[in-house]
């Protein structure tokens, strides 16, 4: 702990910068044309090990529980990922693109929460607050990154290359 702040205001501090942050990035990345997360390679990389989303279903088990996460992009005026709307090129490319955008913004969320080891109490507070920012963010980082991949497939028959 960095600052030496009473419990009280360690609390309140907690209680507004968690949502602060989670909304406030959202908003930000919502608010980003597309060809700002475009030509992060090392964001919208396929690597091997995922080898066609398989990965995230033998690891993650996402078929079990991918249906249940919420999708906040629509409170921001985002755009809706929660259920394939057509199979049009370019709404899936939209789409795939999104999923760029979503990944970005949650990756952002996990390293800004860890802002909140400056005022609370270490070592106890360090794995909860860990904790708390790898539970609320991974499941939507793995849920973009699996869904990109299945999106590259369909473009992949809709458009061939060549």
């Amino acid at each position: 702990m960095l600052l030496d702040w009473p419990n009280w205001l360690i609390a309140v501090a907690n209680i507004v910068f968690i949502p602060c942050i989670h909304l406030g990035l959202s908003y930000w990345a919502n608010q980003r044309p597309l060809s700002f997360f475009q030509g992060k390679a090392w964001l919208s990389r396929v690597y091997s090990f995922e080898a066609r989303g398989e990965f995230y279903e033998k690891f993650f088990f996402i078929r079990l529980w991918k249906e249940q996460v919420p999708d906040a992009a629509p409170w921001m005026q985002g755009f809706e990922k929660k259920r394939l709307r057509s199979r049009d090129p370019e709404y899936l490319q939209t789409f795939h693109d999104e999923t760029i955008r979503s990944e970005a913004s949650h990756w952002l969320q996990l390293i800004s929460l860890l802002l909140l080891l400056l005022w609370n109490p270490m070592p106890f507070a360090a794995p909860i607050i860990l904790g708390y920012a790898v539970s609320s963010n991974l499941p939507c980082i793995v849920l973009q990154r699996y869904n990109r991949l299945r999106f590259r497939r369909l473009l992949d028959k809709t458009c061939p290359i060549g």
